[in-house]
């Protein structure tokens, strides 16, 4: 049987705990890079003995012809990492070249493929390929949705969600055969992975039946642990909402807005009780058009394993150039800053989908920048504030991990950045020639609460736009403090919206002048840009459930009167008709336009004009 192909997943594991940093392991990665062994050895014999120090002390071993302490110490390695390593990862390390003429080197071989092919034996590897393809379909139309719907054409969104659809139900009824003959793909059949992925899969499902039968079979299969306690959650709370009723957990929403959820008083102490965070109940800025092409790093569209960064579409690109690559075969595929599985996955997985970017904060020169850059689908507006989040994941639990502010830098630019770097052969200095200078617009917070980021964790920044920015970079920039891998994945940057409606204290018949809401040039159709307000205004009536208002439409004084009337009265049953597509009782809004008849401003300014033409809502009974 064909092994997992994770000979870079090996390298994954045993290199994130060579960067684990302390001062020793420092010096010790300095000597092995200036090949002065035995000093690096005296460095290294200071640490624990990790799978990390261990594989960096057989290099050592190896070329001070020590060879019994480097094959005592390979054993040690392969014993602990019996799971993760394949062999090819030692072959492929040039240190190790003097030793695999010794007899031992074959007997290390044979061990490898014995704990290989015991590890393979327990798992279902045709079941468990089947559903890391069916994963990657189901990913490849979600992660594709935000590109297609920007384009704003019909005829391709129509043909697009035909296409979805055929396929979720095709995924359904192969799930449904895999768990009438197996029941739920547990790790121990699948892999911690595929067992994983079955989620994401049952929670895009059509078929409500499936996923009712679904969640008990994943209650049952649990072992109780954090990740499965959440991804019961969220099965429950989609099973309930597309029954008609008010889920529990607080983690459906549709364009941006909470579905009703029971007993909302007690809501965080629910989601607590199962490791997921506190939210507010109201969404104030929930509907957003995230402004990064491909933030996933999936690669669209076809299936061959993009070997570099350059590869995928959304034109991401890593400033200087990407190195390193290996291709083991079309299932896998690894540089030094992007990783794509492209079907298989084992020790290494991406927060969702099958991919993201990677780097290392070490950095000998203290100079060369590791920047990834892409194209904005739209520049940010002078003086908006944009929400900037993404999800970062170390493979180390080293306290000093991730705590200078320059491991992960932010940067917002009018013009595409580059660099070149020289090396002075005189002075054995390396310079670094930017196109133009550049400076942090976002730094990764030196204060920031020491946190365990060997699993993915999201960070959140907020920015102000000076207008015009166009190129989103991200990525260690400068002098660091310490040594370490980061994993990024999922970034996203949009605009927020900010809809603070309080009617805790308002009397009947105070009108409310609604911000945000436009519509078409000469139309009454909404435009997007009006969903967070709107919906804002929809979780009113979660609070107040007797709530009953007046929606009314305001133009200026340019025109016809009867047509401004008309076009405010439609602008107003416009507004109504998405607040009773929201699941509002039609006879909780009523719908009027007043034209130009009550202005709030003078309309001799485009200004004046301007705060004329408004949507408002006035409470009748509360």
């Amino acid at each position: 049987m064909k092994y997992y192909k994770i000979t870079v997943l090996a390298i994954f594991c045993i290199t994130a705990c060579i960067f684990n940093v302390s001062a020793q392991k420092k010096e010790g990665d300095i000597e092995i890079k200036a090949g002065n062994y035995q000093k690096a050895i005296t460095y290294y014999h200071n640490e624990n003995l990790s799978s990390g120090i261990a594989l960096q002390l057989a290099k050592c071993y190896a070329m001070t012809e020590q060879i019994d302490s480097a094959f005592y110490l390979l054993n040690f390695l392969i014993e602990r990492e019996k799971d993760n390593l394949p062999f090819s990862t030692l072959e492929g390390i040039k240190e190790f070249e003097k030793i695999k003429k010794n007899v031992e080197w074959e007997n290390l071989r044979k061990k490898c493929i014995q704990f290989r092919n015991a590890h393979e034996a327990k798992l279902n590897i045709p079941l468990r390929d089947s559903i890391l393809e069916m994963r990657r379909i189901d990913n490849y139309y979600q992660e594709k949705f935000d590109s297609i719907m920007f384009t704003n054409d019909s005829i391709s969104i129509k043909s697009f969600k035909e296409k979805w659809k055929a396929t979720v139900k095709e995924n359904d009824l192969i799930l449904t055969i895999i768990i009438d003959k197996y029941g739920w793909p547990t790790r121990e059949l699948v892999g911690n992975f595929a067992s994983s992925e079955v989620f994401f899969i049952v929670q895009h499902s059509s078929d409500l039946e499936l996923q009712k039968k679904c969640l008990i079979l994943l209650k049952k299969a649990t072992d109780k642990n954090t990740s499965d306690l959440v991804q019961i959650a969220y099965l429950e709370d989609r099973i309930l909402v597309k029954s008609g009723q008010k889920q529990l957990y607080g983690t459906q929403y549709k364009k941006g807005k909470l579905y009703p959820i029971q007993d909302p008083d007690n809501l965080n102490k629910r989601r607590a009780q199962i490791g997921l965070g506190s939210i507010q109940f109201i969404q104030s800025n929930s509907y957003y058009q995230n402004l990064i092409p491909n933030y996933g790093f999936e690669l669209y569209p076809g299936d061959e394993c993009p070997r570099y960064l350059r590869d995928i579409d959304g034109k991401w690109e890593n400033i200087g150039g990407e190195s390193f690559s290996i291709a083991d075969d079309d299932t896998i595929s690894y540089s030094l800053n992007y990783i794509h599985i492209c079907k298989d996955q084992s020790y290494f997985n991406s927060c969702t989908g099958n991919a993201c970017i990677r780097y290392w904060t070490i950095d000998f020169s203290s100079v060369t920048p590791e920047l990834f850059q892409v194209e904005m689908k739209d520049s940010l507006l002078k003086g908006k504030e944009y929400l900037i989040e993404y999800y970062i994941r170390t493979n180390s639990k080293n306290k000093t991990s991730v705590t200078n502010k320059r491991d992960v830098c932010i940067f917002l630019l009018k013009d595409r950045y580059h660099f070149t770097t020289k090396y002075d052969h005189n002075t054995e200095q390396l310079s670094l020639k930017e196109n133009f200078k550049i400076s942090p617009a976002i730094l990764f917070s030196e204060n920031k609460p020491v946190e365990d980021f060997s699993e993915w964790t999201k960070v959140s920044n907020k920015y102000i736009a000076k207008g015009g920015e166009k190129y989103f970079l991200i990525g260690r920039y400068g002098k660091v403090k310490y040594n370490t891998e980061i994993n990024l994945d999922n970034i996203t940057v949009s605009k927020i919206y900010n809809n603070n409606i309080n009617i805790e204290n308002a009397k009947i018949g105070e009108a409310f002048i609604l911000e945000n809401i436009s519509f078409e040039l000469n139309s009454s159709n909404l435009k997007e840009s009006s969903y967070p307000t709107l919906n804002h205004l929809v979780g009113l009536f979660n609070i107040y459930p007797n709530l009953i208002i007046e929606i009314a439409g305001h133009t200026d004084n340019i025109g016809d009167k009867a047509v401004n009337v008309k076009l405010s009265k439609n602008r107003a049953k416009s507004v109504v008709d998405y607040l009773i597509s929201e699941g509002i009782k039609p006879n909780q809004v009523q719908s009027k336009g007043y034209g130009e008849s009550f202005p709030i401003s003078d309309n001799t300014s485009e200004k004046g004009r301007k705060n004329n033409r408004r949507v408002e809502f006035k409470i009748l009974k509360r």
